[in-house]
């Protein structure tokens, strides 16, 4: 039950009286914190053994032997909510050959531990700002800029990211929006020696 409201801060009010009847306890915010952050690490945990058994899955199909492997890619970028006000995106690389997740990147401008804090202590106060220094290397918060750049900054993460999985993404596979592209290609993120190469998905569909 717990583990379906990790966002929420807090039980539901259905699922207290599910719990305790229409005279609930309810669990303390503290109490809730503890079990979501084990939660959490769990998921975690679980979400890195998945992915090193996919990596090793996609090194095994290219039988290349490579330290560093180069992959042809799909990448794109979701938000949370519509428009251009999501506090929450994700980006996305996909390998073209096994049609295998690689690597994800959630962008975030808010974290609700701050969020509480800020409320219970004052953002101002000397308080929270004790309390942010425990908390800022676990913040949500990884976003400073537009909802609109959320895809291209989790792009240049996740290419900077490849190499210590064991891959490099020289080809990526786009729609006709090359923004993305030409951020990462002006970042140079593998040296400039090596380029990234774009192939366009539109000109794919009708020339295939």
């Amino acid at each position: 039950m717990l583990s379906g409201t990790p966002g929420v801060g807090e039980i539901p009010v259905c699922y207290r009286k599910i719990l305790y009847g229409d005279e609930y306890r309810s669990f303390s915010s503290t109490t809730y914190g503890k079990c979501a952050r084990r939660l959490d690490n769990a998921y975690t945990l679980a979400s890195e053994n998945i992915f090193a058994e996919i990596h090793r899955e996609i090194k095994n199909v290219y039988e290349n032997g490579a330290e560093i492997t180069d992959l042809s890619v799909s990448f794109d970028g979701t938000w949370l909510t519509r428009g251009h006000t999501s506090l929450i995106g994700v980006g996305c690389v996909i390998d073209m050959l096994t049609g295998y997740v690689v690597d994800f990147e959630v962008m975030s401008k808010v974290c609700r531990h701050c969020s509480v804090a800020k409320n219970k202590l004052g953002q101002s106060s000397a308080e929270f700002s004790i309390w942010y220094e425990g908390h800022k290397s676990e913040c949500d918060i990884n976003h400073l800029g537009s909802s609109t750049s959320m895809e291209m900054e989790a792009a240049l993460t996740l290419w900077k990211r490849s190499t210590s999985l064991g891959f490099r993404y020289i080809t990526v596979l786009s729609d006709g929006d090359c923004k993305t592209f030409n951020y990462l290609c002006e970042k140079k993120v593998y040296g400039p020696d090596i380029v990234i190469k774009r192939k366009n998905v539109l000109i794919m569909l009708v020339s295939g």
